[in-house]
């Protein structure tokens, strides 16, 4: 196995890990929610929204990747395409970055009430651990173009 082979493999398994996290543990932390604000329904609502919205940016962001990998390996690539992608899924982490921007306020409503400070740095880890993946990721793809 080559490097772009293991490269594409991390992916694939980050992808998947992801997206297992987020699906079981989203109706938790929108139960959670429920339970705390029984008179505001939109805001479980809301949560539950917004973190699917997160999983969709890191598929997308992800997918973004796997195929540039893919394009390098047949020898499609142009520059323009390579910028394209990249733009792409620079802007992708932006909104992704500001979604998760948007949900440490909601955390904190839930920490206080639920009195579980935690839950913030809960949520904030989220934040760094998706803005440090798409660094990773863009540093390697960009290494990768380079050697290549």
């Amino acid at each position: 196995m080559n490097k772009k082979n293991i490269f594409r493999f991390k992916i694939v398994i980050t992808t998947m890990i992801i997206a297992a996290v987020t699906i079981f543990v989203s109706p938790i932390v929108v139960n959670l929610a429920n339970q705390f604000f029984p008179k505001y329904p939109f805001f479980a609502f809301i949560l539950m929204v917004m973190l699917l919205t997160c999983l969709c940016s890191i598929i997308f962001i992800m997918k973004q990747t796997f195929h540039l990998l893919l394009s390098t390996k047949k020898d499609r690539l142009t520059s323009d395409n390579i910028v394209e992608k990249m733009n792409q899924i620079k802007h992708t982490s932006i909104f992704l970055s500001t979604l998760y921007t948007m949900l440490l306020p909601l955390s904190y409503i839930l920490a206080e009430k639920d009195d579980a400070p935690g839950l913030i740095l809960i949520f904030l880890v989220l934040l760094l651990l998706s803005l440090y993946i798409i660094k990773i990721t863009l540093k390697k793809l960009k290494r990768n173009q380079v050697v290549d």
